[in-house]
């Protein structure tokens, strides 16, 4: 085995060692360029998901809905429908849960 050998082992990649001219390099910009500006237009294109609030959540903003409005008579049917919306979530809550077990922890 030749030194020539150990130092330059055949098939070794000589990208590393080639010329390359000004035109090549500009090129090789250029198209990193545009592949970059592709990954950050689909990153923005990717809008996140709307965050849906919790059932307690709810019940928090309409209170706070009817907190408002008790005071205004032209509202009669919006509170009657808040109310019931309200009665809805607090069944929803305190009776339409169930017990967790062991294997809802680990899924």
């Amino acid at each position: 085995m030749s030194i020539e050998h150990l130092l330059n082992p055949d098939g070794e990649n000589n990208e590393a060692a080639r010329m390359w001219s000004n035109e090549e390099i500009f090129e090789l910009v250029e198209e990193e360029s545009r592949q970059e500006s592709d990954a950050v237009d689909n990153l923005v294109a990717t809008e996140p998901p709307t965050k849906r609030p919790t059932k307690s959540e709810m019940l928090r903003h309409v209170s706070q809905a009817l907190l408002y409005l008790e005071d205004q008579s032209e509202h009669d049917n919006l509170i009657a429908n808040l109310e019931e919306f309200q009665q809805h979530l607090l069944k929803e809550i305190h009776f339409g849960g169930s017990q967790a077990g062991i294997k809802d922890y680990f899924k």
